[in-house]
């Protein structure tokens, strides 16, 4: 189930990406965009690093605590 996590998660980035609908999930000129740009150089999961910027993300029991922590505290915010 946690390999099909990402692989939905990536799924529905691509398909925004395709669909040009990127700005529903983060718009380009905002804070947002800054933060998980930034924020993506501390992921130490691969697919988070390739997620983020585009704001979506990935929560599992497998992740390392850090990437659960940053997950969990972009989500409160509101940047994911």
């Amino acid at each position: 189930l946690r390999v099909e996590t990402v692989k939905t998660a990536t799924f529905l980035r691509d398909a925004a990406l395709e669909a040009d609908q990127l700005g529903l999930f983060v718009r380009e000129d905002s804070a947002t965009r800054e933060i998980l740009q930034e924020e993506t150089t501390t992921a130490k999961s691969d697919a988070l690093k390739d997620l983020l910027p585009y704001g979506f993300a990935v929560h599992h029991a497998g992740m390392a605590r850090a990437d659960r922590n940053l997950v969990e505290d972009l989500f409160a915010d509101k940047h994911v």
